[in-house]
């Protein structure tokens, strides 16, 4: 499995939350079809 270039940004820019280890699962339900919203 080949893995994109993107860079994901570790934490949100807004809130400061910890967002860079929920890539994988967003990519998994991108996958099955679950819409973004």
């Amino acid at each position: 499995l080949r893995r994109s270039k993107m860079i994901i940004p570790i934490r949100c820019f807004t809130c400061g939350k910890v967002i860079g280890n929920k890539w994988d699962a967003y990519l998994g339900l991108l996958q099955a079809e679950y819409s973004e919203g």
